[in-house]
């Protein structure tokens, strides 16, 4: 058949027009089943049907008699299979409701899990209601003593999973917690415990507050005019406040039994030090001003603040966890790329989410890697200076003056403020970050994977117009362009499957399938050598096409060598894409167009976005299918969940994860410089003889200053998500 037998290069169909000659009632389920059983047996590589859409497929397959065979990427570092002529792919059927049994759950799935009983928790509950009426109610003691203790015990479990390094140890390295928190069950774990917790952050803060009033100085009346006196007040409030921060005392003090400091440990030595110089100098010895009290219990109420600002952001993490259904799992991967570590957007589920949500961050990390450096120093400082100024008399003021700077009161509120911040802002977009871990694999991350979905969504793709030519059966025409696009696993996919669908065509048994390396689809169907591409493909493969019909965005179809057909695709860009392509631009991450459909291209893009694309990276089409099929390997952990479609919420993600893990470690380095210069600042004024220099109103004002940048900085990321 020559082009000059073709009216017009070819009769243009509409769906109304296919539907009214092929038959004018849709194919029903049941005789789809029909004629699927009819058919012959399928191989294991065969396209398969997502659960979200069942009309998107995606390269490989299972089967009862046969391995699985599919492209994908070994992340592990193994042997990478490339797309051959010998792969064979073949459709499947829409999945029925038996193919969903495996994913649905009731309660008898759980039966034979064991969990904790009822009188494991009684001491984090309240009291059973069941209880018989003589039962005598608990003191005041008890109620009182029991929060302390449940959150000393949650305390303890954080001390035991923490790795004293600024990322979480190997799988082999980490010790073995037991079995994960369910996201819903820790959430109501925080949501129990936060309210208790934050009345003891206030009360704390009340009377830290009037312990600074009292040490910087103000006016005061009465016997609070005596030094002896104001050092008694102090030491009381202090203990006071202690008391509130039992459980962080009681963790830090049983960390130094252990021989294990942290940074609990530091700010319980910083309070029993400064207990200690209040108490000396209330009992007469007033030569060296007021104790540095205040100092202490503002630190113990920070961390008392940055306790609660930790179990509010994991909270949020976890309802997150929970509320979000099958959501995108976002994975730092480093063999995806070959260099630097790739971000990886699957479907790999919540596993070790919660965990990680509870590691430590690196403000605590920092200062237990620094604390058994801190207390040597501290008291070797102390010893020198109080030998040097010939005043050992006064030697706990001065371990008490050098020892406060090692717990700053920006120390353990560097990473759960500006988190927090975070962690309120992303809940509004559907997203959540995984803890310090997750932060840091999203901070540290150089690469980004794109696929054809991230461009365009299913909505944004359709067939504007088909044209089937002279001679070929518009049936045969559909099935075969529906079945070898559909084997790609490209964006076109779900047009394709639905124009199939409503055109009675059906998906046809595939062999031989290949992606050329211009891009073009080749496979073997019913005995007949499919092509399917662009203009420029059919050209390369000497398929003849009179000028008129280099159409771009246009997908091609010859069967046995003859054009039978071909399609113009529309493709609507959205400003959200434009925008998140010209934010990759800016953030210097490196982005890798992972992309099937072979209309997607450099110029294509930059003529749909009106944006350049001359930094952009599009491997080979082999290359392509590989990484696009890269499932997350077996030792990835999620570093954050993300709820919603497209290349917008993806990219706005690492972009304000990358600018989360700046400010963090900018605010843990400010933290650290205030620990060194205070120390030195404090060694040589005590060196010197000159306690005044060191007053405790002084110091206050200092760790104020140091205070303020990160209070600027959380204010700052509060305004910019506003």
């Amino acid at each position: 058949m020559s082009f000059d037998d073709i009216n017009g290069y070819g009769d243009e169909y509409s769906l109304e027009s296919i539907l009214a000659e092929f038959g004018s009632k849709p194919e029903t389920d049941e005789d789809r089943r029909k004629d699927e059983a009819e058919t012959e047996p399928r191989s294991a590589a065969m396209p398969v049907q997502t659960e979200d859409d069942p009309y998107v497929l995606t390269m490989g397959g299972s089967s009862d008699d046969e391995p699985r065979s599919e492209p994908t990427v070994d992340l592990d570092g193994d042997a990478k299979p490339k797309v051959s002529d010998s792969e064979t792919f073949y459709p499947q059927p829409d999945p029925s409701e038996e193919d969903y049994a495996q994913y649905k759950f009731d309660d008898s799935d759980f039966e034979d899990v064991e969990y904790a009983s009822d009188e494991d928790y009684d001491e984090y509950g309240d009291d059973d209601d069941d209880e018989e009426d003589d039962e005598p109610r608990p003191s005041l003691k008890e109620r009182i003593g029991a929060p302390l203790v449940a959150f000393a015990a949650y305390v303890v479990m954080k001390v035991q999973q923490s790795k004293l390094s600024f990322r979480a140890a190997p799988p082999e390295e980490a010790e073995d917690l037991g079995e994960e928190m369910l996201p819903d069950k820790a959430a109501k774990f925080y949501d129990k415990h936060i309210p208790w917790l934050k009345l003891r952050t206030k009360l704390s803060f009340f009377l830290s507050l009037i312990m600074a009033y009292i040490s910087l100085g103000f006016p005061v009346s009465g016997v609070l005019n005596d030094v002896g006196v104001k050092a008694s007040v102090l030491l009381i409030m202090l203990l006071s406040v202690m008391l509130f921060g039992a459980d962080v005392f009681v963790c830090g003090a049983a960390s130094l039994i252990k021989r294990r400091p942290d940074a609990n440990s530091l700010v319980a030595l910083s309070c029993l030090i400064s207990v200690i110089d209040a108490a000396i100098i209330a009992c007469g010895v007033k030569d060296y001003g007021i104790p540095y009290c205040a100092v202490a219990a503002l630190t113990m109420s920070f961390t008392l603040l940055g306790s609660v600002l930790n179990c509010r952001s994991n909270r949020i993490a976890c309802r997150s966890a929970a509320a979000l259904h099958n959501p995108y799992t976002l994975t730092a991967e480093t063999s995806v790329s070959g260099e630097g570590i790739t971000l990886l957007k699957s479907r790999c589920g919540t596993k070790d989410f919660v965990r990680r949500t509870e590691e430590f961050g690196p403000d605590e990390a920092a200062y237990g890697l620094m604390a058994p450096y801190l207390i040597i120093i501290s008291l070797l400082l102390s010893i020198i200076a109080a030998a040097t100024g010939g005043s050992f008399r006064g030697f706990a003021h001065i371990l008490s003056g050098i020892f406060v700077f090692s717990a700053p009161f920006v120390m353990l509120i560097a990473y759960p403020l500006p988190f927090f911040v975070s962690a309120k802002h992303l809940i509004k977009k559907g997203a959540a970050i995984a803890g310090w871990s997750g932060l840091f694999d999203i901070g540290k991350s150089k690469h980004v994977i794109i696929s054809d979905t991230d461009l365009f969504a299913k909505s944004a793709i359709s067939i504007e117009k088909v044209h089937i030519l002279s001679g070929t059966s518009p049936e045969k025409v559909l099935s075969l362009a529906g079945s070898i696009i559909s084997a790609s696993g490209s964006a076109l996919a779900p047009a394709f499957m639905e124009l199939m669908r409503k055109g009675n065509g059906s998906l046809l048994r595939i062999d031989e399938f290949t992606c050329h390396e211009s891009g073009g689809l080749v496979a073997l169907i019913n005995g007949e050598e499919v092509l399917c591409g662009s203009s420029g493909f059919m050209q390369l493969m000497g398929i003849r096409l009179p000028q008129a019909l280099a159409l771009k965005d246009c997908v091609f179809l010859s069967a046995s060598g003859v054009l039978c057909g071909f399609f113009e695709i529309r493709y609507t860009p959205s400003k959200p894409v434009r925008d998140a392509l010209a934010e990759i631009m800016r953030s210097g991450r490196h982005p890798i167009f992972a992309l099937r459909d072979f209309n997607m291209t450099p110029q294509m893009l930059s003529r749909k976005f009106d944006i350049p694309t001359d930094g952009f990276d599009f491997p080979s089409f082999a290359e392509r299918y590989e990484i696009s099929a890269a499932s997350p390997s077996d030792a990835s952990k999620p570093a954050a969940l993300l709820s919603r479609d497209g290349l917008g919420p993806l990219i706005s993600l690492a972009h304000h994860g990358k600018n989360l893990f700046g400010i963090v470690r900018v605010c843990v380095l400010l933290s650290i410089m205030c620990t060194v210069l205070g120390a030195v600042l404090a060694f040589s004024y005590f060196c010197g003889g000159n306690f005044t220099a060191m007053g405790a109103e002084r110091v206050l004002i200092y760790m104020l200053v140091w205070l303020l940048p990160e209070l600027i900085m959380s204010f700052v990321l509060y305004r910019k998500q506003q």
